[in-house]
């Protein structure tokens, strides 16, 4: 993610939630320390550097995620803390470095530490993986993405939350509705939560929870669409 898009910049806060785990997935042929490219044409670099470019979507799934909801409990996996939710650090494009396998792999691991020092003491830190997982572009399965699958399974695991089978009836419903409709208002959501037997001082809870495992979608916070649930995300 060192290549942002200035679209994405705009919309990407609106598929952040804090029941999942995050991968910013950068390019090892990259220079932390160079500008990063742009994706628009008329633009030769941002101003932003790599390193930046890598900490700033840190700093965003943190802000968006943890700040927001005023979150940030921690979860175990193999006895080690990690703040939920969970970021992974992916460097891509092994295949591209110069030098036997142990020297490529010194030289990714240099990257991982430049990131790791540039993050000492800033609150998003306690959510960072310390795993380097390290990925070869020309193979179908790589031990990186091996380790990669297996550790953020674990999380998901950890990060399993208890719901009320009510709130597994409105999931169910808004489903159906979603293969027919892109949307549909706050009042008929609230409509079909008491149909459910789902107390309406709780629907917020219950709506934010379906946004937050990417059933639905929902913004409380914007003006324009408080009042329209999103229920085919396609």
């Amino acid at each position: 993610m060192t290549r942002l898009s200035g679209h994405y910049g705009y919309t990407h806060t609106f598929f952040l939630t804090n029941k999942v785990s995050y991968c910013v997935v950068f390019c090892v042929t990259d220079n932390l320390n160079e500008l990063a490219n742009s994706r628009d044409s008329s633009i030769d670099s941002l101003r932003m550097t790599n390193l930046d470019m890598n900490l700033f979507w840190i700093r965003s799934i943190y802000e968006h995620t943890v700040l927001r909801h005023d979150l940030g409990n921690p979860i175990f996996v193999d006895d080690k803390s990690i703040e939920s939710p969970p970021v992974c650090l992916v460097a891509t494009h092994m295949d591209k470095l110069s030098g036997t396998e142990s020297e490529k792999k010194i030289k990714a691991e240099k990257m991982f530490m430049q990131m790791f020092d540039a993050m000492k003491g800033m609150p998003y830190a306690k959510h960072v993986d310390r795993v380097m997982y390290m990925v070869d572009n020309t193979v179908k399965s790589h031990e990186g993405i091996e380790k990669l699958k297996r550790n953020v399974g674990r999380y998901m695991k950890a990060m399993v939350q208890e719901v009320p089978v009510k709130w597994v009836n409105l999931q169910e419903k808004l489903q159906i509705i979603g293969k027919t409709r892109l949307y549909i208002t706050l009042t008929e959501v609230s409509e079909i939560s008491t149909e459910c037997g789902i107390l309406q001082d709780v629907l917020t809870t219950a709506i934010s929870y379906l946004n937050d495992t990417g059933i639905i979608m929902y913004t409380g916070t914007n003006e324009k669409l408080r009042n329209i649930v999103i229920t085919n995300l396609h």
